[in-house]
C-alpha cells in the first residue's frame, strides 16, 4: 500500500497515466524535439553563410561594374588623349599671327569684291587691345586660377555697296575660321543709289596669346605655330539677289544657310520733282474751225500733222496721233478768240489770233 501510494502521488506520472503516455511516447517525443532544433541550428547557420555569400556575391558585383565602367572611361580617356594633338592644332589656328594679318586683310577685301565692292581700303591701328580672361585648372588635385591675355589687333576698313550685299558681307565674314569681333559700326547713305557706306568698320583679330603659345608647345613639343597654321578661310558666301519693280530696286534677298531675309533699302536719293507742263504748247497755233464744235491745231507750222479736238476731247489727228510729251492734252473750252487748255491739273489759254 505504501509503494502504491508512493507511485500516485507523483504528479507527472499521474499525468501520463492520466494522458495514457508510456515512456516509448516521450522518447519519440523527446527525439523529435531534439531533431527540431537540430534542424533549426542549422537552418540559422546556412542561413548566415547564404547571407555572407550574398555579400560577397554583392561586392564582387560592384567590383565587375566598376571595373567596366572604368575600361569605359579608360577607353574614351584614351580616345580623346589621341586626338588631343589635332584639337590643340585646331584650338591654335583659331587665332591670327601677326604674319597673317596681311593675309586676313587681304582676305576681307576679296570677300567685298565679291559682294560688288569696288573699292575697299583697309588701315591697321597702331595699337592693340588686351582683355584678361580668367580660368580655373586642376592641377594635382588642386584647383589653380590662371590668367590667359587676348591680344586683339583692330583692322579698319571703308567700303560702299548695297545694303543686301552688305547684309551677305557680314553673313560671309562670320563664317571665318579665325576668331574676330566687330564692335558697333555706323552706316552712312553712299554716293550711288541704293548703296550704303561704312567708313569705319572695324574688325578686331585675335592674335595668339604669349602665354596659351607657350601651353600648348608643351603639348605639341617639336611642332612650331607657323609651320601648322591654316590660311585665312570663309566657309560661306550668302547668296543676294536683287528685286526691282519699274527700275527701282524693291528689295534684296539675302539666301544663307540658316535662312534668307528680304533687305529692303534704307537710303534713297532725293530727286525733285518734274517740271508742271507747259499749257498749251508754244509752238500750238489755232488752224480753223472743222465744224460741228471742232477745231484744228498745227504744231510748229508743220502742215503735214493737223491736230483736231472738240471741247473735252484730247488734241490728235485723224490717225490717232497724239503730240509727243502732250498725249493728255485736253481742249477744255473754245470761244470767239481764246481757246482753254488743260493736261495733268495745268491750264493755259490760247489766243486765235497768236502769231
Amino acid at each position: 500500500m505504501a509503494v502504491e501510494n508512493k507511485q500516485k502521488s507523483n504528479p507527472i506520472i499521474a499525468f501520463m497515466e492520466e494522458f495514457n503516455i508510456s515512456r516509448t511516447d516521450i522518447i519519440i517525443y523527446s527525439v523529435c524535439l531534439l531533431m527540431l532544433v537540430a534542424g533549426a541550428a542549422a537552418f540559422m547557420f546556412f542561413s548566415r553563410e547564404m547571407v555572407n555569400k550574398q555579400k560577397d556575391y554583392e561586392e564582387i558585383t560592384n567590383d565587375l561594374i566598376e571595373s567596366g565602367e572604368l575600361k569605359q572611361k579608360q577607353a574614351v580617356i584614351k580616345k580623346e588623349f589621341e586626338s588631343i594633338r589635332s584639337l590643340t592644332l585646331d584650338l591654335r589656328n583659331k587665332f591670327l599671327s601677326e604674319k597673317q594679318i596681311n593675309d586676313f586683310k587681304e582676305a576681307v577685301k576679296k570677300l567685298a569684291k565679291d559682294y560688288k565692292c569696288d573699292r575697299i581700303d583697309a588701315t591697321e591701328r597702331a595699337e592693340a587691345r588686351d582683355q584678361d580672361i580668367f580660368y580655373n585648372v586642376r592641377i594635382n588635385g588642386i584647383d589653380t586660377k590662371k590668367k590667359l591675355s587676348f591680344k586683339k589687333k583692330s583692322i579698319e576698313f571703308t567700303f560702299q555697296m548695297t545694303l543686301g550685299n552688305f547684309v551677305g558681307f557680314l553673313k560671309a565674314l562670320e563664317s571665318s575660321n579665325k576668331m574676330i569681333e566687330i564692335p558697333p559700326f555706323r552706316i552712312t547713305r553712299g554716293d550711288d543709289e541704293n548703296s550704303v557706306k561704312l567708313t569705319s568698320f572695324v574688325v578686331y583679330a585675335y592674335v595668339v596669346p604669349a602665354q596659351l603659345d607657350i601651353d600648348l608647345r608643351s603639348i605639341l613639343e617639336d611642332v612650331t605655330f607657323e609651320d601648322q597654321i591654316t590660311p585665312v578661310f570663309l566657309k560661306e558666301k550668302a547668296q543676294v539677289i536683287q528685286v526691282k519693280e519699274k527700275k527701282l530696286t524693291v528689295k534684296e534677298v539675302v539666301k544663307g544657310s540658316t535662312g534668307s531675309w528680304d533687305i529692303r533699302p534704307i537710303f534713297r536719293p532725293i530727286k525733285p520733282p518734274p517740271p508742271k507742263p507747259i499749257v498749251p504748247p508754244k509752238e500750238l497755233r489755232y488752224m480753223m474751225a472743222v465744224g460741228a464744235g471742232k477745231v484744228a491745231f498745227t504744231l510748229g507750222g508743220d502742215m503735214t500733222k493737223i491736230y483736231i479736238a472738240a471741247p473735252g476731247d484730247i488734241l490728235e489727228t485723224k490717225a490717232k496721233e497724239k503730240i509727243p510729251g502732250y498725249e493728255t492734252l485736253i481742249l477744255k473750252s473754245a470761244d470767239k478768240s481764246t481757246f482753254t487748255f488743260e493736261m495733268e491739273e495745268v491750264s493755259g489759254e490760247l489766243s486765235k489770233y497768236a502769231k
